[in-house]
């Protein structure tokens, strides 16, 4: 997912958690450690929604 400042969002299956990458490709602090399988992202206004498929849930992380 890309936030409307070009933020991208990618879900780390090993890590457990959302990586955080600026436009210019400086990574900023993972956020939701220990999540099992982040998979799918979407962006709802200041909130990430993520698919946690091993945990079967969605996820709700308030953006900084």
């Amino acid at each position: 997912a890309i936030d409307g400042d070009g933020t991208l969002y990618v879900g780390d299956w090993d890590a457990g958690a959302v990586r955080r990458f600026r436009p210019d490709g400086e990574e900023l602090a993972p956020l939701g450690d220990g999540m099992r399988q982040p998979a799918g992202l979407a962006l709802d206004g200041d909130r990430l929604l993520v698919a946690a498929r091993a945990d079967d849930v969605i996820r709700v992380i308030p953006l900084p």
